[in-house]
């Protein structure tokens, strides 16, 4: 009988140690995050490979659309997912006035002269 008991706890705690090894296994998986960075629309400006992707990527149509003091627009540059938020005027400004400026933008030669 004292064998029986002992078995029976070994076997409980041979239970309860598998059951914990299988949820950390699932607790251990690495998430896959994406990685967002937030931007306002002075700090975008200043970067000429983000500016021409903004000219490529966005569309006045969906600007018209949003009925917001704030608009966010999404621009997927470098790998990256960039949120870009700034005031109506602002994409106005970007959208009808400054159309000259982003076909003029140069962008930097990335290539090694090597």
């Amino acid at each position: 009988m004292k064998t029986l008991k002992i078995a029976s706890v070994a076997m409980m705690v041979v239970f309860a140690l598998a059951c914990l090894s299988a949820s950390a296994q699932v607790v251990r998986e690495k998430p896959d995050f994406k990685l967002v960075t937030n931007l306002t629309y002075e700090k975008a400006m200043k970067d000429p490979l983000l500016v021409k992707m903004m000219y490529l990527q966005l569309s006045q149509q969906e600007y018209v659309n949003a009925d917001q003091e704030l608009y966010v627009a999404t621009v997927i540059c470098r790998n990256r997912t960039y949120k870009v938020i700034g005031t109506r005027e602002q994409w106005d400004f970007f959208f009808w006035f400054d159309t000259y400026k982003a076909r003029k933008t140069k962008l930097p030669d990335r290539r090694n002269n090597s």
